[in-house]
């Protein structure tokens, strides 16, 4: 404005009632306190969804080929375990069978190590008997080690009623 030879403050950032009255406008507003809570409680609820996600991902899946298999009086169940692991640190995840104390777990890949920030995955079977499982039986494996465990419903499979 001094080169061109004008007053100062021809151009600016304003508002028409500002222009009028030649009051000076408000840095602190409701609107903005209004954005800044708003913007605060995101990022908190943000911050507790990232601490509260567990450190592990962890996925039971059928294996391949046929559900079952019987083997003499045993029915046999072939599972694969899909282990992500979200910490910083390598984990090891075992596998154990709750609520059929007579169901046996053989894993040649357990217990499955699990590098940091990786995914890897092990096959194992459960052997159960076959009056333990008729059609289906609804069990819990308790997969981890020590307080980092998780606990998956899964479903057995066997023949229907003999």
């Amino acid at each position: 404005m001094d080169r061109i030879k004008k007053p100062q403050g021809l151009i600016r950032y304003s508002s028409q009632i500002a222009l009028e009255t030649g009051s000076a406008t408000r840095v602190l507003r409701a609107r903005v306190a209004i954005y800044a809570i708003i913007l605060i409680g995101l990022l908190s609820t943000l911050a507790l969804l990232g601490r509260s996600r567990p450190a592990a991902e962890i996925t039971i899946l059928r294996g391949v080929g046929s559900p079952f298999s019987i083997s003499g009086d045993e029915v046999v169940n072939q599972l694969r375990l899909k282990v992500t692991n979200r910490s910083e640190r390598a984990s090891v995840f075992n596998v154990v069978v709750l609520g059929m104390p007579e169901a046996k777990l053989i894993g040649p890949e357990l217990p499955l190590k699990v590098p940091p920030s990786e995914q890897s995955v092990a096959s194992f079977f459960v052997l159960a008997p076959r009056s333990a499982v008729r059609g289906s039986r609804r069990v819990e494996l308790r997969i981890g080690s020590g307080e980092e465990a998780q606990v998956v419903a899964y479903t057995l499979l066997g023949p229907e009623g003999d």
